[in-house]
């Protein structure tokens, strides 16, 4: 195996190996040119530009995005995270916590009380939305959280179960590491059914995927609390679709003994989708999606 020496760049200073020399006013790629070779892992601020030039222009180095934060309403927030499937595709992950909102599949459109079911959300103070895509009614307090997994493929015909168990697999590490010890599955009548869940004394984590041409998009939510929120907003709501939901199949993070901190949970799901990639090889630029 080859290895490379490894270069931290952060706040005005790149380690080498272990040892850190200081530098100012980093600006042309040339001055980080001499170190080409080694492997970039992290880098903040002033070393930026002169560091992504060195990340991208390598043929070894993988580049990941890690944006944090949530833009100024709802539209804003979803238009951020579309814009990780537009080109240049770059593998990125997002985890963060939407606006309070309920989302609507369109199966649910469609049902005779979708007008009834609108009503109950919005007299609970959810913004009212309709996906494109996906399964059923999903509800977000504020604290619930949000993940989004970008990567290019080769082929969108292939690998769909392989990224499902991968971002399945990381999501479940990263429930263990906040005291939650969960399994693969769902209870019956659960809010949004589908194969691709966690669960631990009720409903914690569901996935979706969406794949097309050379990228595939794989995302999901994590109740870490406000469990009693989501079955007051969700019973009505699912009753005036017709849709069986049991509330005993509401789970949270809370209620499976683990942190009642939602950014504890949230850290740990990041760190879970950044740390899964190859780490002797990937370059992780954080973005602050209020800059954008």
């Amino acid at each position: 195996m080859l290895y490379h020496p490894v270069i931290i760049l952060y706040e005005g200073h790149v380690s080498i190996s272990g040892v850190i020399f200081a530098v100012r006013n980093v600006t042309s790629p040339r001055k980080l040119r001499r170190v080409a070779g080694a492997v970039v892992v992290g880098f903040e601020s002033r070393c930026r530009p002169a560091a992504t030039h060195l990340i991208r222009g390598s043929p070894w180095i993988r580049h990941m995005r890690v944006l944090r934060g949530r833009a100024s309403s709802s539209a804003a927030d979803r238009a951020v995270t579309t814009s990780l499937l537009s080109e240049p595709i770059e593998p990125a992950v997002r985890v963060w916590f939407p606006h309070r909102h309920l989302a609507f599949g369109p199966r649910d459109v469609r049902a005779d009380g979708y007008d009834d079911a609108c009503a109950v959300a919005e007299d609970q103070g959810f913004e009212v939305y309709e996906r494109d895509v996906g399964g059923r009614a999903v509800a977000y307090t504020g604290t619930t959280i949000c993940f989004a997994h970008v990567d290019r493929l080769e082929d969108e015909r292939t690998g769909l179960t392989e990224r499902y168990d991968q971002v399945l697999g990381r999501i479940k590490d990263a429930l263990a590491t906040v005291g939650v010890d969960a399994e693969v599955g769902e209870p019956e009548a659960a809010f949004c059914p589908g194969t691709h869940s966690l669960s631990c004394r009720g409903k914690l984590v569901g996935l979706a995927q969406r794949a097309r041409r050379n990228v595939a998009l794989t995302a999901g939510l994590v109740v870490p609390r406000d469990r009693q929120e989501l079955i007051e907003v969700l019973g009505p709501v699912y009753a005036a679709l017709d849709i069986p939901f049991d509330p005993a199949a509401v789970g949270s993070v809370r209620r499976a003994g683990g942190t009642d901190d939602p950014e504890a949970v949230r850290q740990a799901v990041e760190d879970a989708l950044v740390t899964g990639a190859d780490a002797d090889s990937t370059a992780v630029e954080y973005e602050d999606v209020e800059a954008h």
